[in-house]
């Protein structure tokens, strides 16, 4: 059995990409719960949080934090953030392989997010934008990084 984000990490399978190192990948949620919901997959392929090192667990969420800060860059109507990991089959992970869902919050968002947890969909024109802001960001941050060195 091929696992989908292994295939992502190894760019066999698309994904809207917005980071990636030799440690993990974050990239849109396919089927988001709200405007921005990101996924930070770990590169090296584990079911559990528990079958990676202190180092890989640490880097998750430091991207992942990384991440959120970007996209409340992108989005000034983000309230709040959920960094979610279900972890095993019987939490609800559908994939089985380690990722970190970060999930942006805007307020009374509680029925909205419900809803769309029901559905399962929102615009992919969203997750286009999104995408796209954060990259630009994101090298914003590099190119500046390189002529400060």
């Amino acid at each position: 059995m091929t696992c989908l984000f292994c295939e992502i990490n190894e760019g066999t399978q698309k994904s809207l990409s917005v980071y990636d190192d030799k440690h993990c990948h974050g990239f849109m949620d396919k089927f988001p719960l709200s405007a921005g919901h990101l996924i930070v997959a770990s590169k090296a392929h584990s079911e559990t949080i528990s079958g990676l090192n202190y180092q890989q667990r640490s880097h998750l969420f430091d991207v992942a934090n990384t991440l959120a800060n970007k996209l409340r860059a992108v989005e000034p109507k983000i309230k709040a953030f959920n960094f979610v990991i279900n972890d095993g089959k019987a939490s609800g992970q559908h994939i089985p392989h380690v990722h970190l869902h970060v999930i942006p919050r805007y307020g009374f968002d509680g029925w909205l997010l419900l809803l769309k947890m029901l559905s399962n969909k929102i615009n992919p024109i969203y997750l286009l934008g999104y995408a796209k802001s954060i990259q630009t960001i994101w090298s914003n941050m590099v190119k500046e990084q390189t002529r400060s060195s």
